[in-house]
């Protein structure tokens, strides 16, 4: 390899390195905003999104792959998304107040 690409593979590093600094500032300053719990996790999601998708790209190198390991990167985030669905799910009777309640408890009757 020349001179020169090691130059642009270096310019490239440092550049993710401050992206990911500014959005890890973005990331801390979004826990100091009086938002709501749901919007601010949200976005912070969104963040930790958009690292994880810079880290992957630059420096796993997977800006350059082919198609398979594309269609394998969708496959694993479409997975995760239909656990973190069941895993709500599975939760939904406490959260939305439908569940068996005292029912089963061992209080007086």
């Amino acid at each position: 390899m020349s001179d020169a690409t090691y130059q642009a593979e270096t310019r490239a590093y440092l550049t993710t390195l401050g992206a990911l600094l500014a959005l890890t500032v973005v990331t801390v300053a979004l826990s100091y905003l009086d938002l709501p719990t749901a919007p601010t996790v949200a976005l912070a999601l969104a963040v930790a999104s958009l690292k994880a998708a810079l880290v992957a790209a630059v420096f796993m190198h997977l800006k350059g792959e082919h198609a398979l390991v594309y269609g394998t990167l969708v496959l694993t985030a479409v997975l995760v998304v239909v656990l973190f669905v069941l895993l709500l799910g599975a939760d939904a009777d406490r959260l939305f107040g439908t569940g068996f309640g005292d029912a089963f408890s061992e209080g007086p009757r």
